[in-house]
């Protein structure tokens, strides 16, 4: 069982994360001296911010589930 505690620093630690994601991102398209490379450097950086979107879409089901 998920306790407030638990759950609030999951979603700060995933909220550092995307942040970071987007700001590696922004610095990569800022910085794009090695399009080759960087755009596959781009699409990996990316997946962080929609895995956690789409991860935490279910987390409201779960919880209300376990709490019943």
């Amino acid at each position: 069982m998920a306790s407030y505690g638990a759950i609030a620093a999951a979603a700060i630690c995933t909220c550092a994360a995307v942040l970071l994601a987007v700001w590696h991102i922004y610095m990569h398209l800022v910085n794009y001296t090695e399009p080759t490379y960087q755009r596959f450097i781009v699409r990996i950086i990316f997946m962080v911010p929609v895995r956690s979107f789409f991860l935490s879409l279910p987390l409201h089901a779960m919880y209300s589930f376990f709490q019943s």
